[in-house]
């Protein structure tokens, strides 16, 4: 419940539609530029791409900053997969410890059950003296105390639960296997440092220091703002969608080193939004639950 919903004019028994808006049910807010990261820039340093490589999913990284994130992820990999083999191994030596005990039980078992009563010859003295054997009668053998000290713990646990050592304790978590291979920071697809493919972005000339970096299309040599960016993996070109629907898919030919391409070598770049319904996704998104 809003807590000014009592000091507001007329103190109404029930909740505005403006009340609810404020504290419940899903919130839109537009996204400015300076949220959006330029074209050209890294996605992991946010700075100008210095050695721009693109990732299969189309984003734009510095080699430096991408090779150390797979060395680092591949590193992390390495440590979750000797974890989740240890607990494999683990699991196998519980289950044939539990097999082992379970045969143990077994005989055990069958021993007491077969050898518990032993049949003893019942003998009665006649009146010259000697012992007549003329019957058997069943005895007990010695009762002994095979119980484990495990057995007796956990005797003793359900009668006194408080004592240290029989406080429950968290089962250990189970592992999943880990992928084989680091995930992309923003797709999470497995990805390879062969997979990376270099470019070459052309900086405007006008660009200052302090400013944001703009770069240009090398075919069209038009600033790359909002628009939509494409790039040919098999001959690393850049440029804008448009001059790829001028120039190069016509003919499927690469309008930069002439190789010919087909459409699944084609890869679209990620890029700021605008407002324009073209090139829209500005809005953001928050879900909270809503009141009934």
């Amino acid at each position: 419940m809003p807590s000014r919903h009592s000091k507001n004019t007329g103190s109404r028994s029930h909740f505005t539609h403006n009340e609810k808006a404020k504290a419940n049910g899903n919130v839109k807010q537009r996204i400015g530029s300076e949220s959006q990261l330029a074209f050209g820039y890294c996605a992991l340093s946010l700075h100008p791409a210095e050695n721009p490589v693109v990732s299969p999913s189309g984003r734009v990284y510095s080699r430096e900053f991408i090779l150390e994130y797979l060395l680092t992820k591949g590193k992390e990999l390495k440590k979750q997969w000797k974890d989740y083999e240890e607990q494999q191994a683990k699991a196998v030596r519980d289950e044939e410890t539990k097999a082992e005990e379970s045969r143990s039980e077994s005989i055990t078992r069958f021993v007491e059950t077969h050898d518990g009563v032993k049949s003893t010859l019942k003998r009665k003295v006649g009146e010259d003296g000697s012992s007549v054997t003329f019957g058997q009668a069943p005895s007990r053998a010695k009762f002994i105390d095979d119980t484990t000290n495990d057995e007796k713990k956990a005797q003793l646990s359900h009668s006194s639960p408080w004592v240290p050592q029989f406080i429950p304790h968290a089962r250990d978590a189970t592992l999943v296997e880990p992928p084989k291979r680091p995930p992309s920071p923003f797709s999470g697809r497995p990805l390879r440092s062969k997979d990376l493919i270099p470019i070459d972005l052309i900086k405007e000339a006008d660009s200052t220091a302090g400013s944001v970096v703009k770069y240009l299309c090398p075919v069209s040599r038009k600033t790359i703002t909002n628009q939509k960016v494409i790039l040919i993996k098999t001959t690393g070109a850049m440029m804008i969608e448009q001059a790829a629907i001028d120039l190069a898919y016509p003919t499927m030919t690469c309008p930069l080193t002439g190789k010919r391409f087909s459409k699944d070598d084609v890869v679209e770049l990620k890029a700021a939004h605008s407002g324009l319904t073209a090139r829209g996704g500005v809005e953001g998104k928050l879900h909270r639950p809503s009141m009934n």
